[in-house]
């Protein structure tokens, strides 16, 4: 036929060129022929390291190339920046490794998946994890206070990667200490002091602060 086909046979690592040669003959049983070389390239494997992830502190993280395409594969990972973690297998498809502690700005590590054929053939790709740092609540110096003062507690030294919202409340309470805050769901809430004998008393308030990811501290 004018346009025959076929399929690409494996080219192996360097490749094939395969040669055709074409013969026309016309009503006259006159004839021509020429030829036409077809390089087959082997096709390269394709790295696929996963998606971008972002976690939080002391999180396992999972990396993931099983997204990756080729025949009989071997992979390698490699981190490339951000604090050095220890992955629970450099060769595996899936390792995975334990967040490290991050500053309040947070970490990016970034891993390279270099994958290699059968015909010893490789491809790269990679993969960044954004690591937060968890929410650190901090509700103060202690203070002494007279009877009657308006005291003001301060959980501003507080962080977190994004987003705070704040919960006081009284944790320790003796004879007739309670008291009542105002504004306990912001960073400085605060209350009177009560009336307390001789010896006076310690109250004792607790501050939980919870990011935007629904974590506590």
């Amino acid at each position: 036929t004018v346009q025959p086909t076929f399929d690409a046979p494996d080219a192996g690592p360097t490749g094939k060129t395969l040669t055709f040669t074409l013969t026309v003959t016309d009503d006259d049983e006159l004839v021509s022929t020429d030829t036409v070389d077809i390089v087959v390239q082997k096709v390269p494997p394709q790295a696929d390291a996963g998606s971008d992830q972002s976690v939080n502190e002391f999180d396992t993280v999972t990396l993931d190339a099983s997204g990756s395409d080729g025949v009989g594969l071997s992979y390698q990972w490699t981190q490339t920046s951000g604090p050095e973690v220890v992955l629970s297998g450099d060769q595996d498809i899936q390792p995975f490794f334990a967040a490290p502690v991050v500053g309040p700005s947070g970490e990016i590590l970034t891993f390279e998946l270099t994958v290699t054929d059968d015909d010893g053939l490789e491809s790269t790709d990679a993969v960044d994890i954004a690591v937060k740092i968890r929410p650190q609540a901090d509700a103060g110096p202690d203070q002494s206070v007279d009877e009657f003062d308006i005291v003001t507690l301060d959980g501003s030294g507080s962080i977190a990667a994004s987003g705070l919202s704040y919960a006081w409340e009284q944790v320790i309470i003796a004879d007739e200490s309670g008291v009542k805050l105002s504004n306990a769901d912001t960073a400085t809430p605060s209350f009177s002091a009560p009336d307390v004998g001789a010896a006076g008393e310690t109250l004792t308030f607790q501050m939980t602060v919870t990011d935007d990811d629904g974590l506590e501290d």
